[in-house]
């Protein structure tokens, strides 16, 4: 499989049962070993699935959380990837050609920029279960997504994904933020949302996003700056300031031009159990240089 917008078009593996490009280290990697055949589009196939699943596990932790994520970014009207979208991305001066959406999950952003505007996005993400969500919900109609259930009840739930028209492009690989096949300076807008304090090490996660911004190019960050010692070691947790965040950006050749920090967004991990996190959004052009 051929990867555009990578170093020197290069061939790569995919993903089993699809054509997203796999630019992993291989089954050892954490989230590949707990990928799952299923075409989340077939509810068949997701119940056979879930029936599979053992309680607690990391597998069943993961298809939890998968299908979580994948309400919020579809089912809500107004979600956290539209409101960001409106509010930073729909009125740039310029309209950006070329996206990466770092960090995806289960796709919302790339799919919201993607119906919005005539560009081409390139969604990248480690899960290749989250990945499969994605490329499911592109193709419109009804997914089938676990949902837990008071105790440990998983059960397959209908989720009927907002028609929207295709306007631009939409592709996926399966990557680390750490080390993406992605050119530098080959983006007009990279977007990393609920990403950076989520990750082992931030600085290497924010340093290659902030590279694949072209001069004049925007990077969009949103997170809760929520850092817990099970994502983040304490000794790799980032600024949470307006001042010290402006100083890190401006390291990479950033300057913030815009920023909004009410930015509500709610998961339901049960019908009646909700996480409720306010995001920091912050918007930062790339300095074109002078000389």
């Amino acid at each position: 499989m051929t990867c555009s917008n990578t170093e020197c078009e290069q061939e790569f593996p995919t993903l089993a049962g699809t054509d997203i490009p796999l630019v992993l280290s291989g089954v050892a990697d954490p989230f590949l070993a707990l990928d799952a055949q299923v075409d989340f589009r077939d509810a068949a196939a997701v119940d056979t699935w879930i029936a599979t699943l053992e309680p607690g596990s990391a597998a069943w932790e993961l298809a939890l959380r998968t299908g979580m994520y994948a309400t919020s970014h579809y089912e809500e009207e107004r979600s956290l990837a539209r409101r960001l979208y409106e509010r930073f991305v729909r009125d740039l001066p310029i309209q950006p050609r070329w996206v990466a959406d770092v960090g995806c999950g289960v796709g919302g952003f790339a799919y919201e920029i993607a119906s919005r505007s005539e560009c081409d996005v390139v969604a990248l993400d480690a899960s290749g279960l989250a990945l499969r969500v994605a490329m499911a919900a592109w193709s419109g109609g009804e997914l089938t997504i676990p949902e837990l259930q008071l105790g440990t009840q998983l059960r397959a739930r209908r989720l009927m994904v907002p028609s929207a028209p295709h306007l631009g492009r939409l592709s996926w690989l399966c990557a680390d933020i750490h080390n993406p096949p992605l050119m530098a300076e080959a983006f007009d807008l990279v977007v990393a949302v609920n990403l950076i304090d989520s990750t082992p090490d931030p600085v290497v996660a924010l340093g290659q996003a902030a590279a694949m911004v072209r001069p004049g190019g925007h990077l969009l960050l949103a997170q809760p700056d929520a850092w817990n010692t099970q994502a983040t070691p304490v000794s790799e947790w980032l600024v949470s300031n307006d001042e010290t965040w402006d100083g890190l950006l401006a390291e990479y050749g950033l300057e913030t031009v815009d920023r909004d920090d009410g930015f509500d967004w709610e998961l339901a991990r049960t019908p009646r159990y909700r996480f409720r996190y306010v995001s920091h959004a912050r918007l930062a052009r790339r300095i074109i240089p002078t000389n």
